[in-house]
């Protein structure tokens, strides 16, 4: 389901229809809610999600900012080694929040950090599942924020950065 949703929103922003509804969205109860639905998979996974707490809000649409957030936290738990933890932590940084998640897991080479959100790209790697369509789906909806997403190194294991403005 999350890839029709996706593959909607992706053609949505082709024709500049990705309109998000603002509203202030508090960080601790949505980080909650995504790292309890996903404790599961992480579980299988043998991968820790230690909980967080932000104390931050911010203005986005609820739909598409915890879509966007689910999408980095599943990337994570898909690329992190067994025996590892996924880090989630918050900031305010200028007018802007900024969200991180990193996983323990290979990275992301920097030749392809540009490349991966991009529609249908995925590393080389055949153990994992996806349809490239995820990291895609994230961009186009952080950027309908006015924000942006990026890759730096976790050492090991890469840390995906989101950062939306305040306001």
């Amino acid at each position: 389901m999350r890839m029709i949703t996706n593959l909607l929103d992706l053609s949505k922003a082709d024709e500049d229809r990705l309109l998000p509804h603002k509203q202030p969205i508090e960080l601790d109860p949505l980080l909650a809610t995504i790292i309890g639905e996903m404790q599961p998979r992480a579980q299988a996974s043998q991968v820790v999600i230690p909980m967080v707490t932000t104390q931050l809000q911010l203005v986005g649409d609820p739909d598409l900012v915890r879509r966007i957030l689910e999408n980095l936290v599943d990337n994570a738990i898909r690329y992190a080694p067994t025996e590892s933890a996924i880090s989630i932590s918050a900031r305010k940084v200028d007018d802007n929040i900024e969200i991180r998640i990193a996983d323990a897991g290979a990275g992301v080479p920097p030749a392809l950090r540009e490349q991966v959100f991009e529609r249908f790209v995925q590393l080389e790697d055949t153990t994992r599942s996806g349809h490239g369509l995820g990291l895609a789906f994230c961009k186009v909806a952080v950027e309908a924020h006015g924000g942006r997403i990026w890759i730096e190194d976790a050492m090991p294991g890469a840390m995906f950065c989101v950062r939306f403005p305040d306001a």
